[in-house]
């Protein structure tokens, strides 16, 4: 199932983003690329112990390129690929716990674009994503200093698969971006269905080639 969902990621992401490939069948005018990072903040809920057992953001990175189809001056679609860190965090009496996950996320994305001079502009795109879990580990950390690490797939915790929705504002000066969004994960990736989803807020920046 893993390389199977690799895979396909990656066909289509290459049909997607080739240029003669989409000019076939997409009525473009142009394909533009982009490489942007930065920071994010996540969290994983359980829906059905959330009251219970409040968790915390977690920090981690958002790396990634993406390929943006222009269909016209102000409307545009993009396909991209990144690497994203999430998890979340919990405070005990006696010990804390911390979820770390490590992630490909494919968001497909439509786009506008709306330009205040010649070198600034405005964009905003929003869409589904599609995300791939490569990994995700459990510490729970005893204030004596022991520590345990589990593995959530091993154990039947998680499922590799999980999608949702996303947002984001771009201001845009000539080929440089900065670019504030959030994404929300709307499956259930917990094998014993408890209704856990994911969210993140990232802030990058990036340069449109």
């Amino acid at each position: 199932m893993k390389k199977f969902t690799l895979t396909a990621f990656a066909i289509l992401l290459l049909g997607f983003t080739n240029k003669t490939v989409a000019q076939n069948f997409l009525p473009i005018k142009d394909i533009h690329y982009r490489v942007e990072g930065g920071i994010n903040l996540t969290n994983i809920k359980n829906v059905k112990r959330g009251d219970v057992e409040p968790t915390s953001n977690k920090t981690g990175l958002r790396l990634g390129g993406v390929a943006e189809l222009d269909f016209h001056k102000y409307i545009f679609a993009t396909a991209g690929l990144f690497y994203n860190m999430g998890g979340a965090s919990q405070k005990h009496d006696t010990f804390t716990k911390s979820i770390r996950t490590q992630a490909l996320t494919l968001p497909l994305n439509a786009g506008g674009r709306i330009a205040l001079t010649s070198d600034i502009s405005l964009s905003l795109e929003t869409g589904p994503f599609f995300q791939y879990l490569l990994s995700a580990k459990r510490t729970k950390t005893k204030i004596k200093g022991a520590e345990k690490t589990t593995d959530l797939f091993e154990d039947g915790t998680f499922k590799h698969f999980n999608m949702g929705w996303g947002l984001s504002v771009a201001g845009e000066y000539k080929n440089y971006i900065f670019r504030v969004g959030s994404e929300w994960g709307l499956k259930d990736f917990s094998v014993d269905d408890d209704e856990t989803t994911s969210s993140e807020v990232f802030i990058s920046i990036g340069y449109r080639f």
